[in-house]
């Protein structure tokens, strides 16, 4: 159903062509209204966002750009750095956090990954980050092999250690949004 705001009225939200939106996509974090794919600082004060594989970083109250990185998709870290995906790593500002290798090793642990030979396995890209505190990192791969369809999983990773898995079919998972 939808919702006119800030009333949280019922009603019906229309198209431009009359027909029925479908989808309406929004998240709220500390008083502040993101757009799909923006993420908040912990601060509250910047907010990154992907834009043709750049990760744009704006002030949150005047929109200002204070920096482009080359990479997607962005999450902050508790600590304030600001954590993407850039030629194949995923670092957390100038840091490393987890390395091509890396990727690779993690996603083994998907079942229809973890016995294909090595020339088999095309690319591993993370699709979605999320830190859930200082040490815990949610990570959503979008894995490609030789001869198969894309797969998919969400990995749980503690100082780069697989802690839990989840396989996902029917496609990429993005915009993983941790809960305060």
């Amino acid at each position: 159903h939808s919702l006119l705001l800030p009333a949280l009225e019922r009603n019906d939200i229309r198209t431009e062509a009359g027909g029925p939106l479908r989808m309406c996509e929004f998240s709220a974090t500390g008083g502040r209204f993101l757009a799909p794919g923006e993420t908040l600082s912990p601060d509250r004060e910047l907010i990154a966002r992907c834009r043709g594989g750049q990760v744009e970083v704006v002030d949150a109250s005047s929109g200002e750009e204070l920096e482009v990185v080359s990479g997607c998709p962005p999450a902050w870290h508790p600590d304030g750095c600001l954590t993407y995906v850039s030629a194949g790593e995923v670092l957390c500002g100038e840091r490393q956090v987890l390395s091509r290798t890396e990727l690779v090793t993690v996603a083994r642990f998907h079942p229809n990954v973890v016995d294909a030979a090595p020339d088999a396995l095309r690319t591993v890209t993370p699709t979605a980050l999320a830190w859930l505190d200082l040490n815990v990192l949610a990570l959503a791969l979008e894995i490609t092999m030789r001869s198969v369809e894309p797969q998919y999983m969400l990995v749980l990773l503690e100082r780069e250690r697989v802690i839990g898995w989840s396989v996902r079919f029917g496609g990429p998972m993005r915009d993983l949004i941790v809960s305060p």
